[in-house]
């Protein structure tokens, strides 16, 4: 979910932003009275650095003219809990948004709930539900294509509030909300598989059943998903989709399109993006990339983003550790 500031009011972005600080702030607070952090910033590291190389391949939705991604969400809600799993999906949103110029910056907001908060706070429960105590195969493939399904829906209904807030609420109530329910089917059956492959994987590698096995697993986990993250992120770069996401194709199926004059925040805020982007669009239109780059510039920009999304994950984390070992040191 990666919608640009074109799309968002800066009433709607200030709102959905307000929810996702919020939420980020109750996150890092649960995390900071958490005495396992310090064995699990490893983890949190890999699946950040995991959930940023899945997001790389973009696939398209049958019966559209648009191509799709896996989310993430779900799975870092999973591997993680819903605090962590938040603060995950929040960085790679930052990553995007900061070094690639994908998904605006007013908008990071938005699409951090959409993709992030949805899946922590109502697919978790979901899959849990689901899931129960069996650790049959087929009951966890059943639970994830479940959870999936709910969590991107919700955010369907939320990227669709989001754009309605420009003032134009047709979006919300016409063809533009159809359209985006209907691309997130297929889409939610494909992040429920890949969800559920990698816990499958996970069990058979580290020989652990469930999240708290998994969990258990400690730096053998981590070291496991951040050497499959890294691998991703160097090789899927180049399995992306030429056809335009599903919001602006969308947009431009219920005849809709981004407003000719923006607002000036929105423009400043543009302005700002593709000044500080060191490879926008994941190197494809920066000339400068693709000469200090050469062949190899999408798979350096896939293992970029993937080091930068797991240093931001952990940043509230170890910013959380030091303050509370100081206050040890004091005490």
């Amino acid at each position: 979910m990666h919608l640009p500031d074109a799309f968002v009011s800066p009433a709607t972005a200030l709102a959905f932003g307000g929810v996702a600080a919020a939420a980020a702030v109750v996150s890092t607070n649960r995390l900071a009275r958490d005495e396992s952090l310090e064995r699990r910033l490893p983890l949190i590291a890999a699946a950040a650095a995991l959930v940023f190389a899945l997001r790389l391949v973009r696939l398209p939705i049958v019966g559209t003219g648009a191509c799709g991604h896996v989310a993430g969400g779900l799975l870092a809600a999973i591997l993680l809990g819903p605090e962590a799993g938040f603060l995950v999906l929040l960085a790679v949103q930052l990553a995007q948004a900061v070094i690639f110029a994908d998904g605006g910056l007013l908008a990071v907001g938005a699409n951090a709930v959409n993709a992030g908060l949805w899946p922590a706070v109502v697919g978790l429960p979901v899959y849990r539900s689901l899931v129960g105590e069996g650790l049959a195969a087929r009951r966890l493939v059943a639970a994830a294509i479940a959870a999936s399904l709910v969590a991107l829906e919700l955010g369907a209904v939320g990227v669709a509030a989001a754009v309605g807030g420009t003032g134009r609420p047709e979006f919300v109530s016409g063809g533009f909300l159809f359209l985006v329910a209907i691309a997130h089917v297929p889409m939610a059956v494909i992040e429920g598989l890949v969800t559920a492959a990698i816990l499958l994987l996970l069990r058979r590698v580290l020989r652990r059943d469930g999240e708290a096995g998994i969990e258990r697993a400690g730096g053998n986990a981590a070291f496991f998903l951040f050497a499959a993250a890294l691998f991703a992120a160097a090789v899927l770069a180049d399995f992306a989709s030429a056809r335009p996401e599903w919001p602006a194709w969308s947009l431009a199926r219920s005849g809709q399109e981004a407003p000719a004059e923006l607002p000036a925040v929105v423009r400043a805020s543009e302005a700002l993006q593709r000044s500080v982007a060191i490879l926008p669009g994941y190197g494809e239109q920066s000339p400068r990339g693709r000469e200090a780059l050469g062949g190899a510039h999408r798979s350096v920009a896939g293992l970029l983003g993937a080091l930068a999304s797991a240093a931001l994950a952990v940043a509230p984390g170890l910013a959380a550790l030091l303050a509370r070992r100081a206050r040890r040191r004091e005490a």
